[in-house]
């Protein structure tokens, strides 16, 4: 015996998915100290005069001076520790934090299936449901 079936399926899922979280305030706190540190510092300005001397003044002028300059810094330290921080806010605003999901489905399925079932099988198939 010969059977043929046509299945046909069309599933149209609509889900909608909603949350809500009620306004998350938050706090974080530390500490920070900052050390700076100089060893000695020395100048040393030493002016050498210029002079210049004008024959028909009979006398010396100074024109300019120069001379060595020195400048000695021992090195320097410094330092930062974070120790503490402090940082407050609000997440979410006074209406809280909201999230929406749709999601929409369009499925379309189908299934045939042929084939041959021997007759004493289908005849055992029918007799057992009748039995029961």
């Amino acid at each position: 015996m010969k059977f043929k079936t046509r299945v046909a399926i069309s599933p149209h899922p609509d889900l909608d998915f909603k949350t809500h979280l009620q306004q998350l305030d938050f706090s974080i706190f530390g500490r920070a100290a900052m050390r700076f540190a100089t060893g000695e510092i020395k100048v040393d300005l030493q002016t050498i005069p210029l002079q210049i001397t004008i024959p028909f003044l009979h006398r010396r002028v100074i024109a300019g001076r120069i001379g060595p300059f020195k400048l000695h810094v021992q090195p320097m330290e410094i330092a930062a520790e974070a120790d503490e921080l402090c940082l407050e806010g609000k997440l979410g605003g006074e209406a809280g934090i909201n999230g929406h999901l749709h999601v929409d489905g369009r499925c379309n399925a189908e299934i045939e299936a042929t084939g041959d079932i021997a007759a004493k099988l289908l005849k055992a198939a029918v007799e057992g449901v009748f039995e029961e």
